[in-house]
């Protein structure tokens, strides 16, 4: 399970990067605003990698690598927006997206 998941990561997070800064200008956005939703990814890993030595101190590998994938799955669903959920196609819904 670890193996997939640290495949699914990477693949996932690297599509998506192909097609957001074209998505990004179909809102009307900056440069500048493209640039700020592209760090957000970086920001919320710098954070979580500092945290991280004490979630495995609390908690089981299995349970952390278990919640990585539901929390995966979830910024999926705001990534793109889904339309079955009827999320609207906004900026702020695809940065709390990318912030997983």
């Amino acid at each position: 399970m670890s193996l997939l998941v640290i495949l699914m990561a990477p693949i996932v997070t690297d599509f998506y990067a192909s097609i957001l800064a074209v998505e990004l200008d179909s809102y009307g956005s900056q440069g500048f605003v493209i640039g700020l939703v592209f760090a957000v990814p970086c920001i919320s890993y710098t954070l979580l990698s500092v945290l991280i030595e004490h979630f495995l101190e609390r908690f089981q590998r299995r349970l952390l690598i278990a919640m990585g994938t539901l929390f995966l799955g979830i910024a999926i669903i705001f990534m793109g927006p889904s339309p079955t959920l009827m999320l609207p196609r906004s900026i702020p819904i695809i940065v709390f997206g990318l912030s997983f």
